[in-house]
């Protein structure tokens, strides 16, 4: 009778729509576009959301309940990054940099769960049939929000999977052909690439597990525990019971690679199913590109004053030998411009890409923008900065829908090659649109697939049968080490009892062989 109850109260919540809360205080825009059309998706849908954020949605809508919260990394973010910063960065050891991300956001759960605002909600009442957060990003302490409201959590790893979500969710991680995204290899390791790779990972594991996941457990124990009566699990133990792991990637740009139930990949939910119209300005500039036009942009991190003066020279010199048009997005204009060039600080890049005379993508190949890349067939030139995108742009390369271009090497010369290359060598085109025939030959959206799985998880009360019981095991026991020990102690056993029984057989042939022959001489 309490199933019954339970099934049809769980039911009832459904059709009013489910009541939702979306943590969401790391303040990068590209990991809020993901977030803002996927809540956007859930609203449509009918369910009630209460999201905790810097970025709201621009709507009216009666079921939408946004609390505006900024914390101190904000102001860091947009302070964008130096050049110098970038080479610091490029030259960084890959054992090292993980440490750095996770020094940056150590202080960022904290600082956003002191936050009046986020106090009140947790002294609160409120009740939610779902938390949605971007736990693996500096806010693990987050976790907390599901155990405090007795609600099941959704994740949504901007990065796709990487070392620590596979060893949360207890997901294999094939050291021998994936690498850590710290490390630019291509699916076919060296053996030099795969040493480099398990102690890299390793390196990870033990920062992770031995300083950022304590220091993230005390912050969680500080601000939660105060709400139970009894002790709380470890963060750990809570990570590993996250209902579904949505990640914001695709095989196509990145390595086919297994995936438990609950890790469901989504890449391109951001990319939008309808194409608005440019601005008049950016239009009619199109129109008049008989020979097509390139899109250049490299995001909204590295601005365009932190760039050296000869890398955009270097840039304007090239796209002055060519008779495309180009759009520049960047926000200062360089000088010297030739009029085959427009300035925009701002454009909607899918719908550049999307338009049928995009001939070439320059870009610092983010995820977002090599996803949108993909899916309308635009063939790439690579300019990656920092943290993915150098590792985006080897898969681009291996595929060869790209070229890349190291940043610190640039010159006109090396631009016009890349250009020539992309514009001239049809192979590039060619694969480019195989790659995005595939990826967009999906039985359901991915916006639709991941609206789905959050409703699931709520439904089914977190879907603990899709958790793997590799997340509770040590690495001794899920590597099946007491098994090889015992495997290579009986074939070690084996080879010793052999051993002594040829040298007893040989003793005994020895002593039989010399008995014979001195009975043979005594008798002649």
């Amino acid at each position: 009778m309490k199933l019954l109850a339970g099934l049809f109260l769980t039911m009832l919540s459904l059709c009013d729509g489910l009541k939702i809360l979306a943590v969401l205080p790391f303040p990068m825009k590209s990991h809020h576009i993901i977030f803002n059309v996927l809540l956007g998706e859930l609203m449509q849908r009918g369910h009630h959301l209460t999201v905790y954020s810097n970025s709201p949605i621009l709507t009216n809508a009666s079921n939408y309940k946004h609390v505006y919260v900024t914390t101190s990394l904000e102001a860091a973010l947009d302070k964008k990054l130096s050049f110098d910063a970038v080479k610091a960065r490029i030259n960084m050891e890959a054992f090292i940099r993980p440490m750095g991300f996770q020094l940056l956001t150590k202080g960022l759960s904290e600082e956003f769960l002191s936050l009046p605002q986020v106090e009140k909600l947790l002294a609160s009442t409120e009740k939610f049939d779902v938390v949605i957060m971007e736990t693996f990003f500096g806010q693990e302490a987050l976790i907390g929000f599901g155990h405090r409201f007795k609600a099941p959590v959704v994740t949504l790893s901007s990065f796709g999977t990487f070392s620590l979500v596979d060893s949360i969710m207890g997901n294999p991680n094939p050291l021998s052909y994936f690498t850590t995204y710290q490390l630019a290899f291509t699916s076919e390791l060296t053996f030099y690439q795969k040493l480099k790779n398990v102690i890299a990972t390793m390196s990870e594991h033990h920062y992770s597990y031995f300083h950022h996941l304590p220091s993230q457990e005390a912050v969680m124990l500080k601000h939660f525990q105060k709400y139970e009566q009894s002790p709380l699990p470890s963060l750990v133990d809570l990570l590993s019971e996250i209902g579904v792991v949505l990640l914001n990637t695709q095989p196509e740009v990145s390595y086919a690679r297994a995936w438990l139930p609950n890790m469901v990949s989504v890449g391109g939910l951001h990319i939008p199913k309808v194409k608005t119209s440019h601005p008049k300005e950016i239009q009619t500039f199109i129109d008049g590109a008989e020979d097509g036009i390139i899109y250049f942009s490299l995001g909204s991190t590295l601005s365009g004053t932190s760039i050296p003066d000869y890398v955009r020279d270097a840039f304007r010199d090239a796209f002055s030998r060519i008779p495309e048009r180009v759009i520049w997005k960047i926000d200062t204009t360089p000088p010297g411009l030739p009029p085959n060039v427009m300035v925009v600080a701002w454009t909607q890049q899918s719908d550049i890409l999307a338009d049928p005379k995009c001939k070439a993508f320059i870009t610092h190949a983010g995820l977002l923008s090599l996803l949108e890349a993909v899916h309308f067939a635009v063939p790439l030139i690579g300019v990656p900065v920092f943290a993915d995108q150098p590792w985006n742009m080897v898969k681009a390369e291996q595929a060869k829908i790209g070229v890349h271009l190291n940043i610190l090497n640039i010159s006109t010369d090396y631009v016009s090659w890349a250009l020539e290359e992309i514009l001239h060598n049809p192979v590039y085109k060619r694969n480019m649109d195989q790659l995005s025939a595939q990826m967009r030959d999906r039985l359901v959206s991915p916006l639709d697939t991941a609206a789905y799985w959050v409703e699931y998880v709520a439904k089914h009360q977190g879907a603990p049968q899709l958790r793997s019981p590799a997340r509770h095991m040590s690495s001794f026991r899920y590597l099946l080490v007491d098994v090889v020990l015992f495997l290579l102690a009986v074939t070690l056993l084996f080879i010793l009892a052999l051993y002594f029984l040829l040298r007893k057989i040989y003793k005994l042939a020895k002593y039989l062989f010399t008995t014979t022959m001195g009975n043979k001489i005594k008798t002649e």
